[in-house]
């Protein structure tokens, strides 16, 4: 299984005002420093937890239809599509009345009674359209869990204090805060099934 990001997220999870508030700024003058910092720090905080804070959609590429469809982003909102090449070679959307949905785990089953449809034999045969996100993209600042923000908070304010990668010639020490990102993110970690 491939996954593709297929709409990228409109909004930030942590708003600018919140960020200068963490960070004790007044002064809108780093406002785009600040906003770059919430988009890089989101990207990796998501990657890391296979999460997605804001909503977004992806695609997900299977050769043939699996026993179970599993889709990995979390938390799901929606499916959106399942389609496939049938035999003949055409593009057929799977009817949503011909399969059951488990959105907390990201699972996708045959309807009962049904099964999924032969496809032809070429990758990427089967593709499911997902939505996944906290949020709608108007408003997802005060729906996504409160510990995410914080964690993302964290990480802007450590990559604003510390712009370089390496300080030479001092004395090497752990960085306060880092330890506590690390276990606000592991505890967002979505594991596969």
């Amino acid at each position: 299984m491939i996954e593709h990001l297929t709409t990228a997220a409109t909004q930030i999870p942590v708003s600018i005002h919140r960020a200068r508030a963490h960070l004790r700024v007044d002064l809108a003058d780093d406002d785009v420093e600040i906003y770059n910092a919430i988009k890089d720090a989101t990207k990796a905080a998501e990657e890391y937890t296979g999460r997605a804070f804001c909503d977004q959609v992806w695609t997900a590429y299977y050769d043939h239809f699996p026993e179970i469809l599993c889709v990995l982003r979390r938390p799901i909102v929606s499916i959106d599509s399942v389609k496939y090449i049938d035999i003949d070679g055409n593009q057929q959307t799977v009817s949503s009345a011909n399969y059951r949905t488990d959105l907390y785990h990201g699972r996708i089953v045959p309807a009962y009674g049904t099964s999924w449809p032969n496809t032809r034999s070429v990758i990427n045969s089967v593709e499911v359209a997902y939505t996944a996100g906290y949020g709608t993209n108007q408003s997802p600042v005060g729906v996504i869990p409160n510990d995410i923000q914080h964690l993302i908070l964290l990480m802007v304010a450590d990559w604003m204090e510390h712009k370089e990668p390496t300080i030479v010639g001092t004395t090497v020490r752990a960085i306060p805060g880092i330890a506590g990102v690390k276990a606000l993110l592991d505890l967002n970690r979505v594991y596969a099934i």
